[in-house]
């Protein structure tokens, strides 16, 4: 599991940025990609960083590189009126560019007990800074999803799902 901080001033973005080359910056009850901010730092130095995201409104925030200064400013405005985690980021990206996670779906049946009902993987768009399917990523059983990984392939745009 990714380390995870309540975000709460600066000095938990610092702390995260210190121990992950990529950080996510999103809200408590986010859903669909919208309100989260990928950050990461660039090798170049230790105060420039590629920053992208979304809004709350689905709007893209293309990306771009930023000074330690600016990026503080930014979070915090991104924060403003909300809760909002600071997640270490985990290697997501395929060597297409497009992003990619695994999903196990767990739900409670009709006694109250908790059970796993399937799994998936998700692929993102093409150009999108995450795998939502608000965004047209695709979605696969795991086992297709594991075998495009392992193999360095970019899945088929057919069976896209769409908002």
């Amino acid at each position: 599991m990714p380390e995870t901080l309540l975000y709460q001033s600066s000095a938990d973005l610092y702390r995260m940025l210190k121990s992950s080359p990529v950080v996510y910056v999103k809200p408590i009850n986010g859903t669909g990609g919208r309100g989260i901010l990928r950050i990461e730092r660039q090798r170049e130095g230790k105060s420039l960083f590629d920053i992208q995201g979304r809004r709350q409104s689905r709007q893209i925030i293309a990306p771009r590189k930023v000074s330690l200064n600016r990026l503080e400013t930014i979070v915090r405005q991104w924060c403003i009126g909300g809760k909002f985690l600071v997640q270490q980021g985990i290697p997501l990206r395929l060597p297409s560019g497009r992003f990619h996670d695994y999903r196990m779906l767990v739900q409670k049946n009709g006694q109250g007990d908790w059970e796993f009902t399937g799994m998936a993987g998700r692929v993102g768009a093409a150009r999108s800074g995450d795998n939502s399917i608000y965004r047209k990523a695709l979605v696969r059983p795991l086992e297709y999803a594991m075998w495009v990984y392992k193999n360095k392939n970019t899945p088929s745009s057919s069976k896209v799902v769409e908002e």
